[in-house]
């Protein structure tokens, strides 16, 4: 496998790893978020409108951070599975060709 194909799939794999850890974060925010209890009486005796939109946008939040991990990780798969698939098709060009032909770099 040339230098240059390599280099495409290292790029894969850091990518897959960015989109990890970028579901992780989100994760990690998600938990934090739902960890947050503030209790109605926080807002004050007339403060129940508040309290309510408050915990309507900490429910939004939380759902959109969780919605995110689960996004990022489904790129982070995504992106492994092409690589797989492609270092895959590779291996089996260079073992069906073998000294056949040499393939072109990008």
């Amino acid at each position: 496998m040339g230098g240059l194909k390599k280099v495409h799939f290292d790029a894969l794999r850091k990518d897959e790893t960015t989109w990890h850890g970028a579901a992780t974060q989100l994760d990690t925010l998600a938990k934090a978020a739902n960890g947050i209890d503030v209790y109605r009486a926080a807002f004050s005796f007339a403060g129940g409108d508040v309290a309510d939109t408050y915990a309507q946008l900490r429910t939004q939040v939380i759902g959109l951070l969780g919605d995110g991990s689960k996004k990022a990780e489904g790129a982070a798969d995504a992106l492994h599975d092409i690589r797989t698939s492609l270092e895959a098709n590779e291996h089996a060009a260079v073992a069906e060709f073998g000294g056949m032909w040499t393939p072109k770099d990008i």
